[in-house]
């Protein structure tokens, strides 16, 4: 682990002992990926943690799940920094990390893909 990761998750750490812990726990899901979507990973998850703690957690809990659905950090995580352009986000935040990995593998990589892509300035637009 680089020393930028370890002082990420020691921020984290020093902010929320439950920002910490949840961040040191997702975090194997995204090591594979390289040191690079590592530190975007905990850099996107630090942001919506001080944005919302309750977006903040659900975010790091479905870490696992996302990355196996999606094949990676892309296209949720740019998804998952949409949701700090707006206020009161942080209840579609939660269902958002929910939902979004067991839609990508009920429709389908691609359509599933496609449908996380799809939340606009007021939310999911059907596609």
């Amino acid at each position: 682990m680089s020393e930028a990761t370890e002082e990420i998750l020691e921020h984290l750490a020093a902010i929320s002992f439950v920002a910490g812990r949840e961040a040191r726990e997702a975090l194997p899901a995204v090591v594979s990926l390289g040191e690079e979507a590592s530190l975007r990973f905990l850099e996107t998850g630090r942001d919506l943690f001080f944005y919302d703690r309750e977006a903040g957690k659900a975010y790091f809990h479905a870490t696992a799940a996302m990355v196996a659905a999606f094949g990676g950090l892309d296209p949720w995580l740019e998804q998952s920094r949409q949701f700090l352009t707006r206020r009161g986000t942080f209840r579609a935040v939660v269902g958002f990390f929910q939902q979004a990995a067991t839609v990508t593998k009920k429709l389908g990589g691609r359509r599933g893909g496609a449908l996380v892509q799809g939340w606009g300035p007021h939310g999911l637009i059907a596609m």
